[in-house]
């Protein structure tokens, strides 16, 4: 007799049930189970129909003869199954012959044409744990052999429940690319038939939870599962509101002389929104020209350069490609000539020793040009640098980011954001409390939820930003035995900054 229980979970196995959207109040009806025909007594998980709902994929466990296949690790895995329905019957369900015994093959979606399965699955070849993959359709119910969708969409953890949406945009959710969480989702644009750098589709969708399985039944309106509740996996609806792709256009930059028309050299450029936000800031050389990809928007360009009046002009980009803008600067008159005493050779020689030499790229004593910049003090450690913050705490078994944490964060952000030659390496700590594996984990998480934070909230490059955490291992203060109070254990879930490139 086969349980009626999952034996990791110790809940039901899954099922597939059916309910009726109300369009006109967004309400949902009774729910009923799909026919016997398609449940089992093991897990029937995710499915698609076609175009025409005659067709059915569906995850299920993997059975021959009705009884369920193991793989080397006395695991059963998930197989996707297909019937159709003839004669307002589903037909009994057919194993697709890419299946592989000892691998999983889950969570099917179909093309707009139809003429493409997508799914996750494990199979050797892959980039990691599990990869989004594709099968072509043929007409006589063959299909050609999985083919993965590249290092673009996959990473080297999880990417589960593909999903294409009426615009041919493919919907997943990773825990490989920039997140906020555990699982989140994602969001890769079709552009003349390939897919683009996923994008994090952020709050409220996802969450610093398991957040996946995104679907839509009509153009701005779906569902998606998340465990946000920290109980079990719930269904919730969401209604898109604006446009996910928002595109860059490139805007080139040039600073001219006014009079004779030619560049400007060593020009200090800055480029604010219309929010005054500094975008971008630089010294130029030669060419006294830069690139950068904007949002169509208002922008201002300012500009400064030594016997130059500074200038700056409004910036209006639009919907297209190589849009150029200079800013013209007039010369400062030169002052008008000045008679000089001689100078006694003695009092000479004092002035030139007073004469503070600018320190080169790589010299040691740059550190004290780094302490007088604008922003959070830095100081020096066991011969490494680091900012001194106020401490970056985490609530107890939690790796989201505080709100009375964000607010240093954000100061130290407006730092790295003014300073793009410097570059961070956040550590993360534990209390003892809990075993040493999992306070590992935990700390990991910590340092990503901490890098992931700076990257999104500002225009800092994630590159810019290691992160590694160091469980339980360099306590502030050390609890032999747990002999800690509670404000010591806080004092050990921390985050540090150290400075590591500049």
């Amino acid at each position: 007799m086969l349980s009626k229980t999952y034996k990791w979970t110790h809940k039901p196995f899954l099922e597939i049930y059916a309910t009726k959207v109300n369009d006109k109040n967004d309400t949902l009806g009774h729910t009923n189970t799909l026919s016997k025909t398609i449940n089992s007594k093991l897990h029937e998980g995710n499915f698609c129909f076609s175009n025409d709902g005659n067709t059915l994929y569906v995850s299920r466990s993997n059975t021959t003869d009705g009884k369920k296949e193991f793989n080397e690790e006395d695991n059963n895995n998930i197989h996707i199954y297909k019937t159709v329905k003839v004669d307002g019957k589903w037909e009994a369900l057919e194993k697709l012959s890419f299946n592989i015994n000892g691998f999983s093959f889950q969570h099917p979606a179909l093309s707009l044409d139809g003429k493409r399965l997508y799914f996750s699955s494990d199979i050797d070849g892959g980039y990691g744990s599990f990869d989004l993959y594709y099968v072509t359709l043929n007409v006589d119910d063959t299909t050609s052999n999985p083919i993965n969708l590249g290092h673009v969409i996959n990473t080297e953890n999880r990417e589960h429940f593909p999903f294409i949406s009426q615009k041919g945009h493919l919907f997943f959710a990773s825990n490989g690319h920039l997140g906020l969480g555990f699982l989140d989702n994602f969001v890769s644009e079709t552009i003349d038939g390939n897919f683009t750098a996923p994008v994090n589709l952020g709050a409220p969708i996802n969450s610093q939870y398991d957040d996946f399985n995104l679907n839509y039944y009509n153009d701005t309106d779906g569902f998606f599962a998340s465990n946000r509740n920290k109980l079990d996996d719930n269904i919730f609806q969401f209604k898109q509101v604006g446009e996910i792709f928002i595109r860059e256009y490139n805007n080139s930059f040039e600073v001219r002389d006014f009079e004779t028309k030619a560049y400007v050299n060593n020009a200090k450029v800055v480029l604010l929104d219309k929010k005054q936000n500094e975008i971008y800031s630089n010294t130029l050389g030669d060419s006294a020209v830069f690139n950068s990809n904007l949002l169509v928007g208002k922008y201002q360009f300012q500009a400064e350069s030594d016997g130059y009046y500074s200038g700056n002009i409004p910036v209006v980009t639009k919907e297209a490609e190589d849009q150029k803008h200079v800013l013209y600067l007039k010369r400062v008159p030169p002052p008008p000539p000045i008679v000089v005493a001689p100078v006694d050779p003695i009092e000479a020689v004092i002035v030139e020793k007073k004469i503070d030499k600018k320190l080169k790229k790589d010299d040691p004593k740059r550190f004290e040009m780094l302490t007088d910049l604008k922003g959070p003090p830095i100081i020096e450690k066991d011969g490494k640098l680091f900012f001194q913050l106020e401490p970056i705490y985490f609530d107890f078994d939690m790796w989201s980011i505080r709100a009375d944490s964000k607010l240093i964060l954000d100061e130290l952000a407006s730092k790295l954001e003014r300073y793009p030659d410097i570059y961070l390496k956040i550590s993360a700590h534990t209390d003892s409390r809990g075993t040493v594996r999992y306070n590992q984990i935990l700390s990991e998480r910590r340092a990503e939820s901490t890098r992931n934070y700076l990257a999104l909230v500002s225009y800092i490059n994630a590159r810019r930003l290691m992160f590694e955490g160091f469980g339980e291992l360099s306590p502030i203060v050390p609890c032999p035995m747990l002999d800690c109070t509670d404000e010591e254990h806080q004092l050990n879930r921390r985050s540090e900054f150290e400075i590591v490139k500049y």
